[in-house]
């Protein structure tokens, strides 16, 4: 909910639309998204992957281990998304140092 700037103070004029130059956040985030960086991505994914197998475990320890397999195999796309996402952080950080490097050395990146 955004407060139109030009309000009469102590009196507020609620907007329900998207925040415009006139109309400014009166409480709440900002109006972008904030993507986390590589190496936090990655620890959100591997520390998610087992925190959500807890559940899992405690269902086997009931008693009833054939549903809390199925939860632990249906929450295996987390840990291989947390695999692809370190790989391409890798991949992408050699990426970067060979470019640095030919950039250092002049377009030889294995000039000495």
């Amino acid at each position: 909910m955004a407060v139109t700037a030009g309000a009469e103070p102590g009196r507020r004029r609620h907007s329900h639309g998207p925040p415009t130059s006139q109309t400014r956040d009166a409480v709440g985030p900002a109006d972008t998204r904030h993507r986390l960086g590589d190496v936090g991505r990655c620890l959100y994914l591997f520390l998610a992957a087992p925190l959500l197998d807890l559940p899992a475990l405690g269902v086997i320890a009931a008693g009833r281990s054939t549903e809390g397999l199925a939860m632990i195999v249906a929450m295996l796309p987390i840990g291989i998304m947390a695999a692809v996402t370190t790989w391409s952080w890798v991949n992408r950080g050699e990426r970067l140092a060979g470019d640095v490097l030919t950039t250092a050395s002049g377009g030889d990146a294995h000039a000495g």
